[in-house]
């Protein structure tokens, strides 16, 4: 009756500094190569998750996309990191 809502998905997890606010360690979960990839965040401040996992991404994967929930901070300004 109803299609299944699983989708393949690759998950991600980061560990921030809380002191500084930098991205200490990350490490994603599941195989990206070859696949485009959409990144999503809940909140956006500096954009440095995207900058960080897209830069390591990049190099494995067919396109990377990024998407965060409309909620921003932009503490930063609104300059695209990338």
């Amino acid at each position: 009756m109803y299609e299944s809502l699983y989708r393949p998905h690759i998950y991600g997890e980061k560990v921030r500094d809380q002191l500084t606010g930098n991205i200490t360690s990350y490490k994603v979960i599941g195989d990206p190569a070859g696949k485009n990839v959409l990144i999503v965040d809940d909140i956006c401040d500096g954009g440095m998750t995207f900058k960080l996992l897209a830069k390591d991404l990049l190099a494995r994967v067919r396109r990377v996309y990024r998407y965060s929930l409309p909620m921003g901070f932009f503490s930063k300004g609104l300059k695209d990191p990338i």
